[in-house]
């Protein structure tokens, strides 16, 4: 007698979170008053969570998207906009990929370019007839 048993087998291939975004952007200069978007985009099975820590606060808005590559990987990109840049948002904004593989995080070194007042003076002008007239309050940038 012969017996014979079919079974379907499933199994998934896991892979850890990998953030694929260039590295070449990870130190970022803006003016103040710019508006600023980082981008981090991490794949892997299952899909990454993509978590965003940063040194300033209220001002941050993030979006996020999802797809999924030619291997089937699933591909999060996260965004972190800044709109009106200001001194105090300058530092370390970090972003972390993270699935039940594995973690891994990118940071990016933001540095705000200000005009600051470096003194004021008052400033001396003088008509044909030698009288002076003062302005006050001049500010050097």
């Amino acid at each position: 007698m012969i017996t014979t048993s079919v079974s379907n087998i499933n199994f998934s291939v896991l892979a850890s979170s990998n953030i694929v975004d260039p590295i070449n952007d990870m130190l970022v200069m803006r003016d103040q008053g710019d508006s600023l978007t980082l981008s981090c985009t991490a794949r892997g099975y299952p899909r990454p969570i993509i978590t965003w820590s940063t040194e300033t606060d209220s001002r941050i808005q993030v979006t996020t998207s999802l797809s999924t590559d030619t291997e089937g990987y699933l591909i999060i990109t996260s965004n972190l906009t800044i709109s009106n840049v200001l001194r105090e948002d300058g530092g370390i904004h970090t972003c972390t990929a993270n699935n039940t593989v594995g973690i891994e995080s990118r940071s990016f070194n933001l540095t705000v370019f200000c005009k600051f007042i470096i003194g004021t003076s008052d400033l001396n002008i003088f008509d044909m007839n030698y009288t002076t007239l003062v302005l006050s309050k001049i500010l050097f940038y």
